[in-house]
């Protein structure tokens, strides 16, 4: 679906592959703008949800694939979004020397059962609550201002391998930087 920016849908949109049982593993692809005063939904109980080129603008977005969530371009703009790889990763993809992808999200939750990697140098972040365990999780911030990025982790969370979080420094001269705070314990 491809939607005018000035005009988003005054509702919500929701989007649903339901697994039929006969394992295709049908993807998601979202390739324009979806953009609602409410909420945005985008649920794939089969495989994967591909961001290739498209932009997400909504109050809340959910995205819930059985497999991966592949983020290469484009955007999500909301104040809450909640990101769920049941089985697989959560991935914004390097293209060459940079992301193609922004996540513009106050309040982000992640679930994967398989790693995550949101290591885009344009991320505008503040709060991150992380139910992840057994993966690697690597978190870039881009924000500029004294906002700072907070990071929440649910309590039982266990990693297996490397966490890493990045306020990368976007800043403008004399502008403060971002504290990075972390709240619950990191056990690996």
């Amino acid at each position: 679906a491809i939607m005018n920016k000035e005009q988003p849908v005054a509702g919500n949109i929701s989007i649903v592959n339901y697994y039929n049982g006969d394992d295709q593993g049908n993807a998601v692809n979202v390739s324009g703008l979806l953009h609602a005063k409410g909420n945005v939904e985008i649920i794939n109980q089969e495989s994967d949800i591909l961001m290739c080129a498209g932009d997400i603008i909504a109050n809340t977005v959910t995205l819930n694939a059985q497999k991966n969530i592949v983020l290469e371009n484009g955007s999500v703009e909301a104040k809450s979004a909640f990101l769920t790889a049941t089985e697989g990763a959560i991935t914004q993809v390097l293209n060459g020397n940079a992301y193609g992808h922004e996540l513009a999200v106050k309040n982000l939750t992640v679930k994967a059962g398989n790693g995550v990697s949101l290591a885009s140098h344009d991320n505008k972040l503040e709060n991150i609550y992380l139910d992840v365990s057994g993966t690697g999780v690597n978190i870039g911030n881009g924000n500029t201002g004294n906002t700072a990025l907070r990071i929440y982790v649910k309590e039982g969370a266990t990693l297996t391998e490397n966490i890493t979080i990045t306020n990368y420094n976007n800043l403008a001269a004399g502008e403060l930087g971002n504290d990075i705070l972390i709240d619950g314990n990191l056990a690996t």
